[in-house]
């Protein structure tokens, strides 16, 4: 199971893990005899030193959907007056990411839908957020991380250098590397 996780990160994490995201998320399913808790906590162990932190956001009888994040990364962001503005309006009174992630959490198990100021946790720009809800998904520049609703070349050269590191983690971590030795911290 462990080789069959650290491929999985490699692959959905990888700009995480080199620091040019704030953080990935990823879906695990749901397999007998694996406890996701257990896990996480092993690569807490070893990513914490890091920066890098392995959080469960949900559970279900089919999958758990984990938070894999750079704390200070997502700090920062919450410390930004735009960001504070827009995540009151969904209920996020208090901006410490512990209270964050919490408030994040609960919207992602008691909304009927999936709270899109994920985005916001998950570095996507503010005017890529606000223009999804705003436009319901629809009239987007260009689809690829997420929907762009603005600044398309930088956001293009982003989304290039995910893929890159993606190929990159994917690659090394097939050939035995562990995401521990790949990572910057």
């Amino acid at each position: 199971m462990h080789h069959t996780l650290e491929r999985l990160f490699a692959f959905h994490c990888a700009p995480t893990f080199v620091g040019i995201k704030p953080a990935n998320l990823v879906s695990l399913r749901t397999i007998e005899k694996f406890s996701v808790d257990k896990e996480l906590m092993k690569y807490n162990k070893r990513m914490n030193n890091k920066g890098i932190y392995f959080r469960a956001l949900s559970y279900s009888d089919k999958s758990t959907l984990v938070l894999v994040y750079r704390k200070e990364q997502i700090e920062y962001q919450l410390q930004k007056i735009d960001i504070c503005q827009f995540l009151k309006h969904y209920g996020y009174d208090e901006m410490d990411l512990e209270s964050a992630l919490i408030r994040l959490s609960n919207r992602i198990v008691n909304s009927d839908g999936f709270p899109h100021e994920i985005g916001i946790f998950l570095g996507y720009p503010l005017e890529d957020v606000r223009g999804f809800i705003e436009y319901s998904g629809q009239n987007y520049l260009l689809s690829g991380y997420w929907k762009v609703y603005g600044n398309l070349e930088h956001t293009n050269e982003l989304f290039n250098q995910y893929n890159h590191c993606r190929s990159e983690f994917s690659f090394k971590v097939g050939n035995g590397c562990s995401i521990e030795h790949l990572c910057v911290g």
